[in-house]
C-alpha cells in the first residue's frame, strides 16, 4: 500500500515539472509578445504543400434569380352562345387549331327555320313598299311608294276640281253646295296622302325591324358553330403577324356529342391555350426594383430538360409592390416554337440585369468559409496571407474539357495574384507554404 502512494506522489511531481516548463516557454507570449512568437513558430514550422491558381479577370453577368409558373400567352374558356344538342365535335385535347377554325356544331334546324321566317317577313314588308331591298344610309323617299303615289294623284285631282270651281265663281255656274263639296274633297285627299306617307314610313320601320330580326336569326345560326376566337392585333404575341401566325392548342374538352348545352348559365366547352410563345409569371423581391427592367434577357431552366437553358425576355413589370410579401410581379415572354415547354410547368429563371467585363474571379475551391468569415489565402514570398473577400456570381469555365466553377471575389486582390486552391485546412495567416 505504501509503495502505491509513493508512486502517485512521484507522478504528481513529474506533472508539475512539465507544467512549469511549458509556462516558461510561454513566457514571451504572456508578456504581450504573441505576434513575434507566432512569426517565430511559423518560421520554425514545416512548409505546407499547396496548389495555387491566378486571380483572373472575367466577364461576369449580374442576375436576379426567380421562380414561377409557365402559362399560355392567352388562355380562353369557350362556351356556347346558343343552346341546343351537340351534333358534332371537330377537335379534341391536344389538337392544334387556328383562329376561326370550328370546334363544335350544335343542331341548327331551328335556327335555319328562324332565318327563313325572318327573311320572308322582311320580303313582305319590302313588297308593301314596292322595294327589293332596304335603302342604305337612311335615305327614303315616301313619295315613290305606290300607295303614296295613288293618294297624291287623288289629291291633285281634287285640288284641280276645287280651283276650277273657284274660277267659275259661286252662283254663276256652280252652287255654294258644290263648292263646299269640292273643298271638302280636296281636304280629304290631302289627309289621305299624308296618311299614306305616314303608313309608308311605318312600313319602312317594320321592314327595318324585320331586317334586325333576320340579322339576329342569322347570327344565332352562325353561333351554332363554336369556333376558335381571333385575337385582336393589339393582343397578338410579339413577332406574330399575318395569317397562321397564331395557333391554339386544345387544353380541355368538356362536351360530348348528343349532350344538351345551354348558354345561360354559361358552361365551358373548350379551354384553348396559345403555347407559342409562353409567358413566365414570377415575383421579384422589392430590393431589385431598380435593376429589373423590361427588355432584359432571361435564362430559364425546367426539370423536364435538366442542364438545358431556354431564352426569354422581360416583357412586363407590375408597377405596384405587394404589401404582404414585399415583392412585385414580372412577366417574361418565352418563345416556344418547338412546343417542348408546357403551360403549367415550374421554372427557375435568371434575369440578367448587368454585365462586368473585368470582374476578378477565383476558383470556387479557393474560397474558405468559417464562422461567418469568407476569405482566400494569397501566396506572397513563400507565405500564405489571409484576405477577406465578398463573393458574387459564379462563372462556369471549361478548362481543357474539365468544367470548373469560378467565383467573383471582391476585396484586396489584384489580377494575377496567386490564391491557394488546396491545403487551406492547414493554413493560418503567414504560414510558410510550398507550391506543389
Amino acid at each position: 500500500m505504501g509503495a502505491i502512494v509513493k508512486r502517485k506522489w512521484l507522478l504528481l511531481l513529474a506533472a508539475g515539472a512539465a507544467l512549469a516548463a511549458v509556462l516558461v516557454g510561454l513566457g514571451p507570449a504572456l508578456r504581450g509578445d504573441s505576434a513575434a512568437q507566432d512569426r517565430k513558430l511559423a518560421a520554425q514550422a514545416p512548409e505546407v504543400p499547396v496548389t495555387i491558381a491566378p486571380v483572373t479577370p472575367r466577364a461576369v453577368e449580374r442576375a436576379v434569380e426567380v421562380v414561377g409558373t409557365l402559362e399560355g400567352y392567352e388562355e380562353v374558356n369557350l362556351g356556347a352562345k346558343v343552346e341546343g344538342r351537340v351534333a358534332r365535335i371537330h377537335h379534341d385535347v391536344g389538337d392544334e387549331v387556328a383562329p376561326g377554325e370550328p370546334l363544335l356544331d350544335i343542331e341548327d334546324t331551328d335556327y335555319r327555320l328562324a332565318v327563313l321566317e325572318a327573311r320572308r317577313g322582311l320580303e313582305l314588308e319590302l313588297a308593301r313598299l314596292g322595294l327589293r331591298e332596304l335603302p342604305e344610309g337612311g335615305k327614303f323617299d315616301p313619295s315613290r311608294v305606290p300607295a303614296v303615289v295613288r293618294a297624291r294623284s287623288q289629291e291633285d285631282n281634287a285640288r284641280q276640281v276645287m280651283e276650277r270651281a273657284r274660277r267659275l265663281g259661286v252662283g254663276r255656274v256652280i252652287g255654294a253646295e258644290e263648292m263646299e263639296k269640292a273643298q271638302a274633297e280636296a281636304g280629304a285627299t290631302r289627309a289621305g296622302r299624308e296618311h299614306a306617307e305616314l303608313e309608308a314610313r311605318a312600313v319602312l320601320a317594320t321592314a327595318r325591324l324585320r331586317q334586325a330580326q333576320l340579322e339576329t336569326a342569322t347570327q344565332k345560326l352562325a353561333d351554332a358553330r363554336v369556333r376558335a376566337p381571333c385575337p385582336s392585333p393589339a393582343r397578338l404575341p410579339p413577332g406574330c403577324s399575318g395569317p397562321g401566325a397564331v395557333r391554339y392548342v386544345v387544353a380541355a374538352r368538356k362536351a360530348a356529342e348528343g349532350e344538351m348545352v345551354r348558354a345561360f348559365p354559361a358552361v365551358t366547352l373548350f379551354r384553348l391555350v396559345i403555347d407559342h410563345p409562353l409567358k413566365l409569371v414570377a415575383t421579384v423581391p422589392e430590393r431589385f426594383i431598380g435593376e429589373v427592367k423590361a427588355g432584359q434577357p432571361v435564362s430559364l431552366a425546367v426539370e423536364a430538360y435538366p442542364g438545358e437553358a431556354f431564352a426569354g425576355t422581360v416583357s412586363r413589370l407590375n408597377p405596384t409592390v405587394d404589401r404582404a410579401s414585399r415583392t412585385f410581379a414580372v412577366e417574361v415572354t418565352v418563345p416556344n416554337e418547338s412546343r417542348r415547354l408546357r403551360p403549367g410547368s415550374f421554372a427557375k429563371a435568371r434575369v440578367l440585369t448587368r454585365r462586368s467585363d473585368r470582374a476578378l474571379t477565383v476558383p470556387e475551391e479557393a474560397v474558405v468559409r468559417f464562422a461567418g468569415v469568407v476569405k482566400v489565402f494569397v501566396v506572397e514570398g513563400g507565405q500564405a496571407r489571409a484576405v477577406p473577400v465578398r463573393t458574387g456570381e459564379v462563372v462556369p469555365v471549361n478548362n481543357g474539357g474539365r468544367n470548373q466553377r469560378w467565383v467573383e471575389a471582391a476585396g484586396e486582390l489584384a489580377a494575377g495574384a496567386s490564391v491557394v486552391t488546396s491545403g487551406q485546412s492547414q493554413l493560418a495567416d503567414r504560414t510558410a507554404v510550398r507550391v506543389r
